[in-house]
């Protein structure tokens, strides 16, 4: 990943620059905790950590080009991670977090994809 990253700057839409390069740096701190601990819980929130490191790098190109995400992947994944929700068996926190976590991740993609698309004429 460290060696292919920063060939790939012609790729993709806005290049490496440093957002990118903290996220790559809090995904692989995120990797190195994991695989130091044993314990499934901190190896849990870990993945987390690497997933949304690389989240928040989508909600910010979606706020600023939501024409590039599409509505109906985003439904289906808040309608996946709901069910995944309701589908849990006990209020056990450790089995919630993730389902709760994709869930979240969704709604504010929605929010985002919804509401800029309102402010931002569609590109073509």
């Amino acid at each position: 990943m460290l060696l292919v990253a920063p060939r790939l700057k012609s790729q993709g839409i806005g290049g490496f620059d440093l957002k990118d390069k903290v996220s790559l740096a809090i995904a692989i701190f995120g990797l190195i905790m994991w695989w130091l601990t044993n314990e499934a819980l901190i190896a849990l929130v870990m993945s987390l950590i690497v997933d949304i490191a690389g989240a928040w790098l989508v909600i910010e190109k979606t706020y600023r080009l939501p024409w590039s995400e599409t509505k109906i992947a985003w439904l289906g994944t808040t309608l996946t991670g709901t069910l995944s929700l309701l589908a849990v068996g006990s209020i056990d926190y450790e089995l919630l977090i993730v389902p709760g976590y994709l869930t979240l991740v969704s709604i504010i993609m929605n929010y985002v994809i919804w509401s800029r698309r309102k402010v931002i004429a569609k590109p073509y």
